[in-house]
């Protein structure tokens, strides 16, 4: 079981929820998030296994993915300046697997934020609201997540962190 509409935003590279035109939620980088490449179908409301982590949310603030395992910790929101706020489903997202034409590898746990976001770039971090203006700081398992190849550009919008 999966939701669709999860994508890449192309300003501060978490990953977020797409599936509302009206409500692109908050980036770290400003203004709403920016939706570029694939439409992920993102997991959810199934057993964890050993290459699959539970405990990932949609944060009903922001609209970002977000790792929500830690009761003492739900990370850094930049709607609101405070933590995430949980709701929805509970992803449980493939890790440490091999790589398809299917799923995209390199989305990490940013141990800062708490986000998911995409760590592809050496070069590019993204925008991590719990510390501008560095960027994520991966952690963890690295994430290998289903897409359906559907893919989005909105150059004009994205910027370099």
């Amino acid at each position: 079981m999966g939701q669709r509409d999860w994508r890449f935003c192309g300003k501060c590279r978490v990953m977020f929820f797409d599936g509302d035109p009206a409500r692109k939620g908050s980036c770290a980088a400003s203004g709403p998030h920016v939706s570029v490449g694939f439409n992920f179908d993102l997991p959810h409301d199934v057993p964890e296994t050993p290459n699959a982590q539970a405990h990932w949310r949609f944060c009903g603030q922001c609209m970002t993915m977000f790792f929500n395992g830690d009761p003492a910790r739900k990370g850094a929101c930049p709607a609101t300046g405070g933590p995430h706020a949980a709701q929805g489903f509970v992803f449980v997202l493939p890790h440490d697997i091999p790589e398809t034409p299917a799923d995209q590898g390199a989305w990490r746990f940013c141990r800062k934020c708490m986000a998911l976001f995409f760590d592809g770039d050496s070069a590019n971090k993204g925008a991590c609201d719990a510390d501008l203006p560095h960027g994520h700081d991966a952690a963890g398992f690295v994430f290998v997540l289903p897409h359906h190849g559907e893919v989005h550009h909105d150059k004009a919008q994205i910027i370099d962190n």
